[in-house]
Parts: C-alpha cells; sequence; structure tokens
C-alpha cells in the first residue's frame, strides 16, 4: 500500500471598503486511502476549502454592513 498526501490550498483577498481588506485562507492534507484517487481526494477538498472561505468571507461582508447601519 502507497500511501499519497495531498494539500489543497484556496483563499482570496475581499474588498471591505474604506481602503481595509482581509485576506481569507484556508490550506488542507489527506491522505489517499485504498480505491481513492487523488483527483478524486483533490476535488472534494477544494471543494470543502471554497465553501469554507465563502462562509467567511460572508461573515465579514455581513458584520461590515451591521456596522454600516
Amino acid at each position: 500500500m502507497i500511501l499519497e498526501k495531498i494539500n489543497v490550498t484556496f483563499g482570496g483577498k475581499l474588498n471591505l471598503g474604506d481602503y481595509n481588506s482581509v485576506q481569507i485562507q484556508i490550506s488542507v492534507t489527506a491522505l489517499a486511502e485504498d480505491g481513492e484517487t487523488l483527483t478524486e481526494i483533490s476535488d472534494a477538498l477544494f471543494a470543502t476549502c471554497r465553501e469554507k472561505v465563502r462562509a467567511k468571507a460572508l461573515e465579514f461582508y455581513q458584520h461590515r454592513e451591521a456596522s454600516i447601519q
């Protein structure tokens, strides 16, 4: 059995207005198990990372909107 490791990083910079910005980034690592391909794992990890970054970005935007009102 050969263990293969894959690391996925996803992120971006958000402009919050008034010369403020925030960098949101997440990295995850997984080991392939028997029968799994690195493509399957990377697709799943990328989807998870994207979901987490978007959720955190939404939190920042909601906080920004609440502070403006």
